[in-house]
């Protein structure tokens, strides 16, 4: 059409938003004036802290309902578990046990009479090659002063090997902790296809007890990933949520004060 080649030429020399506007306007019959956007209305001031209204008696309700809780923590306590026999194993069910010097030959020995066919690791830190289905661990009873970090390219070749049951023997006593109790219960959380149960028992309890103990946890049904069995009485661990104290709930600090 007539003009066009005018239009398209004046509007590629328009280089700004004001001048494509301008440009329409004109063509419109419109004024620049009448497109320049009406002034944003005023906001009002936020009230000051002196001008502010007073709380609703619903919100004074609502404060005066509500319950304060008294801080707590979480503590493990023992839980009794059933006492337990002897298991009985499918004939020729293939076990190794690691470790454990002499307490290793008499968890074998019971092992036998139960069914199994156990082979025995006097050094607990050469796994062979075929673990098969179930393993006891029993190092930390040879040496109570390793630690988790010492023993863990250990435990993850074992997890690596995939036994349907782990069972490790740790000797609780006093001083600084293994570290094998948190373990054993990322262990439960992160390898399903693995039954892994630490057995702590006592510092006075006899080799014949430890091993009878050991093989009987074989037809635990609890799945618990750690069982106190001091004095061949099973117990499990719960977290449980406990108070503070009269301390912590006053904020008094160790001189019983108040003063922190």
């Amino acid at each position: 059409p007539v003009g066009r080649d005018e239009d398209v030429e004046e509007l590629s020399q328009a280089r700004t938003a004001s001048g494509i506007t301008e440009l329409l306007l004109a063509r419109l019959g419109g004024t620049a004036e009448a497109a320049a956007p009406a002034p944003a209305p005023e906001t009002p001031a936020a009230p000051t802290a002196t001008s502010a209204s007073p709380a609703s008696p619903a919100s004074e309700s609502a404060a005066a309902d509500a319950v304060v809780v008294a801080p707590q923590r979480l503590e493990f306590t023992e839980t009794d578990l059933a006492e337990l026999s002897a298991p009985a194993l499918a004939e020729g069910t293939t076990v190794t046990v690691l470790g454990g010097g002499a307490l290793g030959t008499l968890v074998a020995e019971q092992l036998r009479e139960a069914g199994a066919l156990p082979q025995t690791v006097p050094d607990a830190q050469q796994l062979p090659e075929h673990v098969g289905e179930i393993v006891f661990l029993l190092h930390a009873l040879e040496s109570p002063d390793t630690t988790l970090p010492d023993t863990f390219p250990l435990y993850q070749a074992v997890l690596a090997a995939g036994p349907r049951r782990l069972i490790a023997a740790d000797r609780r006593a006093e001083g600084a902790a293994s570290g094998l109790r948190g373990f054993f219960r990322s262990v439960d959380r992160e390898y399903e296809e693995t039954d892994a149960t630490l057995v702590e028992v006592g510092t006075d309890d006899a080799p014949e007890t430890v091993a009878r103990l050991l093989v009987a946890e074989l037809g635990a049904t609890e799945g618990e990933p750690v069982v106190v069995a001091e004095g061949g009485r099973r117990r499990a661990l719960t977290l449980t949520p406990t108070d503070l104290g009269a301390l912590a709930a006053t904020g008094a600090g160790p001189a019983g004060d108040g003063v922190a």
